[in-house]
């Protein structure tokens, strides 16, 4: 049996070229279909309490506006936006003292407002502080994470917390919210419970999250500079690494340029999230 030889030609190889050249071009000007990945768990939230009706919550804002000059100042400026979500008001009395919970749903604008008992002191600043995620969340900003096992909860309540409570009191600081008040009532509440497992990876990343929290409200929300002493004395009784990871998170931060866009918010979530190979587990919607 003989063999053939095929010998191209070098115009027939230069058009060959040519035409594969051109159908590159081609194929590259065709868009690809952006995928949108499948979350790895559903989001789902069933408000906790009982829910007051219409005039429970009108005579509760009403209240508040006559008691608190600086709720009446913020509701009345901030309506814009809070008129455009339908809000569902709840009293849930297993909540610890002045504390609450809200999640907004951007998609149909609703809101649910879950509130704990109140101390007089505490009212006006916790609630607006719950409306300011309405706000926040009108800008496009993310007011929920979600986690697709119990074990991660502690971690995505810290991981939201560390930019959505600045962004929150931010705005309640315009209307002259006792804010330094705040972050003492914050600061403390953050050891309450102490500082976790230091050998678990997922408590270290969450005490970092904290750690981030309370620099970014002593410095976007007081206007301060640098790291409070107490904050630097607290992580180092919850070991250097916690500071490590409060470190490294800032850096995220820092180098997203901040978090005065939702989305720089949400690059900074997903940073923190891919960093940690959380994404089978956590997600922001």
């Amino acid at each position: 049996m003989c063999k053939v030889r095929v010998v191209l030609k070098p115009f027939v190889i230069l058009f060959l070229l040519a035409a594969i050249v051109v159908g590159i071009g081609c194929q590259s000007s065709t868009p690809l279909p952006t995928v949108t990945p499948t979350p790895p768990c559903p989001l789902s939230f069933s408000p906790v309490g009982d829910e007051l009706n219409a005039t429970q919550s009108t005579q509760l804002i009403s209240r508040l506006q006559k008691e608190s000059l600086p709720f009446a100042n913020f509701y009345g400026n901030e309506s814009a936006q809070l008129k455009h979500y339908t809000i569902h008001w709840f009293h849930d009395p297993d909540l610890t003292l002045d504390n609450a919970r809200t999640y907004v749903n951007n998609g149909n604008h609703s809101a649910y407002i879950e509130l704990g008992n109140m101390s007089p002191d505490q009212e006006a600043f916790t609630i607006a502080h719950e409306l300011a995620s309405i706000v926040i969340a009108s800008k496009g900003y993310p007011t929920s994470i979600v986690y697709c096992h119990p074990q991660y909860a502690n971690l995505t309540f810290a991981l939201l917390q560390m930019i959505d409570t600045p962004l929150r009191d931010s705005i309640l600081a315009q209307y002259g919210f006792d804010v330094d008040k705040r972050y003492t009532w914050q600061f403390a509440s953050l050891f309450s419970s102490g500082c976790g497992d230091p050998s678990n990876s997922i408590d270290l990343l969450t005490n970092g999250c904290d750690y981030a929290q309370v620099v970014l409200y002593w410095e976007d929300v007081l206007g301060n500079h640098g790291v409070p002493l107490d904050i630097e004395n607290q992580w180092l009784l919850c070991l250097l690494m916690s500071r490590a990871e409060g470190y490294g998170i800032i850096a995220i931060i820092n180098d997203t340029k901040g978090y005065n866009t939702s989305e720089k918010a949400r690059t900074i979530f997903r940073k923190i999230i891919d960093a940690n190979q959380l994404q089978n587990e956590v997600w922001v919607p």
